[in-house]
């Protein structure tokens, strides 16, 4: 599946309100979407911390499934937050690996900071 192509049928789900503001490219919109994303996030973090404290059947191997889970929470998110900003997932991605290869060729992969 192309990444364009799971975005549109992200935002075309059953129809309904899926959110505040849904496809208006509002702050409330945004918002909720980056909220959620954190969310899902946060989820994955929940999941490896269990693991690395050594909750009994908390493996990486026994959490992968629900961790494919989560990660897949978090690209629904990321979907629509980029859509209420008016982005394809492929304008983000090439946007990245541009960003990447930037830092690569100026030596300043590892840093702190938005502009290295």
């Amino acid at each position: 599946m192309e990444l364009n192509e799971y975005q549109d049928q992200c935002n075309r789900q059953d129809g309904s309100v899926m959110y505040p503001e849904h496809g208006t490219g509002s702050l409330i919109a945004f918002d909720y979407c980056a909220s959620a994303l954190t969310g899902e996030a946060g989820e994955i973090l929940n999941k490896l911390k269990k693991i690395k404290r050594g909750d009994p059947g908390k493996t990486l191997d026994s959490q992968r499934l629900p961790l494919k889970k989560e990660l897949g929470g978090v690209f629904w998110y990321l979907a629509m937050a980029s859509m209420e900003l008016g982005f394809t997932l492929d304008e983000i991605a090439e946007s990245n690996l541009d960003e990447i290869k930037g830092r690569q060729q100026r030596g300043t992969l590892q840093g702190d900071g938005d502009n290295r």
